[in-house]
């Protein structure tokens, strides 16, 4: 391999292309292990949970639920946004009328 050195000194060197690595362990701080009953040693199963598999759902069903659920959720706040939008214009049209009615009596 052919290193190219210019007036700045080693550029294209190994040396000044490495980055220098640092290795950490990652260890949790409590270990975790099972015990299971064998010759010379019982294991009480007493407190043991039975876990049964639920029914199986692919990708496709799972995309399909949550998409169900988010236009349940986008057609809940609609609402609730239209709902607010008809409330204003509700208000409105009663202080509008209000106010017509104080018009009127200020002007007799």
């Amino acid at each position: 391999a052919v290193v190219s050195t210019q007036s700045t000194g080693k550029r294209s060197c190994r040396e000044t292309q490495t980055v220098k690595q640092r290795n950490e362990r990652c260890q949790t701080t409590s270990d975790t292990s099972t015990q299971m009953t064998k010759t010379g040693c019982w294991v009480s199963d007493r407190g043991d949970k039975v876990i049964v598999p639920g029914k199986y759902v692919s990708a496709d069903e799972k995309f399909a639920y949550m998409l169900r659920q988010v236009i349940i959720l986008q057609s809940y706040f609609r609402r609730w946004k239209a709902r607010k939008y008809v409330d204003s214009i509700r208000q409105d049209h009663v202080r509008r009328i209000d106010w017509e009615k104080k018009e009127e009596e200020r002007k007799r």
